[in-house]
């Protein structure tokens, strides 16, 4: 079972929604195109997610498992974003140094700022 990301995306806005019309909306997506992309994340499931009806869409058990997930990966998703772009900012990162024990203890300290005990 392979979900992208635009699929987990398109499925929260439709729960969040009711309906794939205004889930396709919030999406930016063409409702044809939203509604294919429901059709065949059931087909991966093996199970329907969504009830539709004349009022719009309701999920089914299998439907809020799926949304439970999604939004956990999409979280996890942004979190490594974040964790990356400190990465490439340059405001996290490792720095190794090589000093005898006296030296880490006398001098370090306070060159990083640390406050003596």
């Amino acid at each position: 079972m392979r979900f992208d990301l635009v699929d987990l995306q398109l499925f929260l806005r439709v729960a969040e929604a009711g309906s794939i019309t205004h889930g396709a909306e919030r999406s930016n997506m063409a409702l044809a195109s939203a509604s294919e992309r429901m059709r065949k994340m059931e087909e991966l499931a093996g199970t329907a997610l969504l009830e539709r009806g004349r009022r719009g869409v309701i999920l089914t058990p299998a439907g809020r498992a799926l949304a439970h997930h999604a939004h956990l990966v999409l979280h996890q998703i942004e979190h490594m974003k974040g964790e990356l772009s400190e990465y490439a900012g340059g405001t996290k990162g490792r720095v190794r140094i090589q000093a005898n024990a006296s030296a880490v203890s006398e001098f370090l300290p306070e060159s990083l700022g640390i406050p003596r005990r």
